[in-house]
């Protein structure tokens, strides 16, 4: 299921229809039902990107280094990196989730040093295995991979306690608004 944003640019009267499929495939910019801007996939979006509105105004758009979408028109900003779309929230769970990955191996890795037993072995595979399904749920948009990372994320949140006591509530409440967020 494609989505859609429409953004108007700042005094003027111009629209402009933003929609893209899951992991920002098929981004395109419409004016007036008339494509100024298309581009294939996520990696192109990684590059600052111009198009010229009807009106001779200069849009810049990208994915920001935490994979939210800038807009910018004429050097004022459209549309910040905070509420530019659902996919925002699953690349908030993947990053939930490669902490709890982060948390995995380095506990596994403190195991290693004192008592070299497999439970080092175990718990560095299964932060492996986060990064893995990380990966995966922000490549494809898919649900299953985010649900498949809550059960050893939820196991994790002890880790973050010394960090800050309320990093385990943000922690899951990334991943549950990840989850909402992606498609079956």
């Amino acid at each position: 299921m494609p989505h859609q944003q429409t953004i108007t640019i700042a005094a003027s009267n111009e629209s402009l229809d933003l929609t893209w499929e899951e992991n920002w495939r098929n981004f395109t910019i419409t004016q007036n039902g008339k494509v100024i801007c298309q581009l294939k996939d996520y990696k192109e979006l990684k590059v600052a990107r111009r198009a010229v509105t009807a009106a001779g105004r200069v849009v810049v758009f990208l994915l920001n280094q935490d994979d939210f979408l800038e807009i910018w028109c004429n050097g004022r900003e459209l549309i910040s990196g905070s509420v530019s779309g659902d996919i925002n929230y699953i690349a908030k769970a993947c990053g939930a989730i490669r902490f709890c990955g982060y948390s995995y191996i380095v506990v596994g890795s403190l195991f290693a040093f004192e008592f070299p037993t497999g439970v080092s072995v175990i718990l560095i595979a299964v932060g492996g295995i986060c990064h893995f399904l990380a990966w995966q749920a922000k490549r494809t948009g898919k649900k299953i991979y985010l649900q498949m990372a809550l059960f050893p994320c939820i196991v994790a949140i002890p880790f973050g306690r010394p960090i800050g006591g309320i990093l385990r509530a943000d922690i899951m409440a990334d991943i549950s608004k990840g989850i909402e967020a992606a498609k079956d």
